[in-house]
């Protein structure tokens, strides 16, 4: 570290006591102190201070002003006071203890530099933030009107049976979706849903590629279990899937004999109240779709009957009905109609339930079907 000393006596004393180290160098004048460089404080004199005081201090370096006894110091932030007796015996020490002042200041000075610095990396890093949230909040809002318009507009009209459905997006836009379509021999009908944990745009796209290869084959499978182990198949081969990642259910319903094959893999299960109580009706489900091997998805037939109330809901209603299950949640508000359960007010119990979070962390897609008890024809 150098030092100028500005003032004979000064350095004199200086080299005395530090047997001529290198490290100081005299100066004795203002044009001679501006002509130096690379140096890291000063040294001075009081009455030379008072006269260059103000064009010292602009040069922002240490200064450390030497003050005969009986002075009042010169105002300066920059100036450390000390003694001519004191620097007349301690001019080693003095600058060793000035050399880490500097030292401090010079640290100070970084460290100020560098929250500077991470003061604005911060400005522009919430700048980008922003940003990156809006062009978020686009892509969230593209992938939820892509998502809505995959939906069916209109349900089936079957003679005898009414069907229900209501889809309670999350901010995040999930994975779920479903579709409810007639057969060619007009008898028979398809219900599918599929619970996804993809969300944006990757929740979209899964839709997509749902709703096109439902409509192509469709036709293809007499039962739900050859369907959904084909389209697992087409799934797993243009959108590759990590593990319990997809759970589906596929049904089919034949509204001449009231007849329910379904097929599941994953948590999805349908409920049947009947009789005034929830059913307990055997299922057998699959493991969730995920990169591994597909194996068999176990075929399940139910045999509906006059006034069952079925109803199907994806794994986001489960965070709300909890500490509940959410067969026992759905049953609560069933036992509240006298009669036969009303489809919508139950959509509409849903939906105030979930306008009450402040955010759904999922989807949520209830599929409602009721035979109407006086439909006894549809059994013959």
């Amino acid at each position: 570290m150098k030092f100028l000393l500005w003032g004979e006596q000064l350095f004199k004393t200086w080299q005395k006591h530090s047997k001529g180290g290198s490290n100081c160098t005299a100066v004795r004048s203002w044009e001679e102190l501006a002509r130096s460089s690379g140096w890291d404080g000063l040294v001075i004199e009081h009455s030379a201070f008072q006269n260059v005081a103000s064009k010292v201090e602009a040069l922002a370096k240490p200064i450390a002003v030497l003050i005969p006894e009986g002075t009042t110091p010169a105002q300066s932030l920059l100036a450390i006071p000390f003694s001519a007796d004191f620097w007349e015996h301690n001019s080693a020490a003095v600058l060793t203890s000035f050399t880490r002042f500097v030292n401090a200041r010079n640290e100070n000075a970084s460290l100020r530099k560098t929250i500077q610095s991470i003061g604005a990396s911060q400005s522009q890093l919430a700048d980008s933030t922003a940003l990156l949230v809006q062009k978020l909040e686009q892509h969230i809002q593209i992938a939820a009107e892509i998502q809505k318009a995959l939906l069916p507009s209109t349900l089936p009209k079957i003679p005898g049976v009414t069907l229900g459905a209501r889809f309670f997006p999350s901010h995040g836009v999930g994975g779920d979706y479903y579709d409810i379509f007639e057969f060619g021999d007009k008898k028979r009908f398809g219900f599918l849903l599929a619970d996804s944990q993809t969300h944006g745009m990757a929740a979209a796209l899964l839709s997509a590629l749902l709703k096109l290869r439902v409509e192509q084959i469709r036709e293809d499978f007499q039962t739900a279990g050859d369907f959904l182990l084909a389209l697992g198949q087409h799934v797993q081969s243009e959108v590759p899937v990590k593990a319990a990642d997809l759970h589906l259910f596929y049904g089919i319903l034949d509204r001449s004999s009231l007849t329910f094959r379904f097929a599941t893999a994953g948590g999805l299960r349908p409920m049947i109240w009947r009789g005034g109580k929830l059913a307990s009706m055997p299922v057998k489900h699959s493991p969730p779709l995920n990169d591994s091997a597909l194996g068999t998805f176990h075929e399940n037939e139910w045999s509906l009957e006059p006034g069952d109330y079925l109803v199907l809901a994806t794994r986001g209603l489960e965070p709300i009905a909890a500490p509940k299950s959410m067969e026992a949640w759905i049953e609560e508000r069933i036992r509240k109609h006298d009669s036969w359960p009303d489809m919508q007010d139950i959509q509409n119990e849903l939906a105030a339930v979930a306008s009450d979070m402040s955010a759904l962390t999922d989807d949520i897609t209830l599929l409602q079907l009721t035979v109407d008890p006086r439909a006894l024809y549809l059994k013959k």
